[in-house]
């Protein structure tokens, strides 16, 4: 896994096959706004204008909150939560 940094809070996470590319971006607020998906869009926009055809590009925000939400743009996940996945 390779981790490259975007903007101040968004991180990029690479797997190691280069198939599949997870965007993160950290907020500390406990409610959602509809601008915590604004950088991970632009990322991924960027990545297919430069030709990037990866198989799978997900967006994730972790955020103060305290529920896992599936929206549109992306994926929410609690700070509490980040322990528990497999980052590798």
């Amino acid at each position: 896994m390779r981790l490259a940094i975007w903007s101040q809070s968004a991180l990029a996470r690479y797997s190691e096959q280069g198939e599949e590319l997870t965007a993160i971006e950290v907020k500390s607020g406990e409610t959602v706004s509809s601008d915590f998906f604004t950088n991970l869009v632009r990322l991924k926009e960027l990545a297919r204008e430069r030709g990037d055809r990866r198989q799978k590009v997900e967006s994730l925000v972790i955020y103060g909150g305290n529920e896992r939400q599936a929206r549109e743009p992306g994926r929410l996940m609690p700070w509490r939560a980040v322990a528990e996945v497999d980052w590798c």
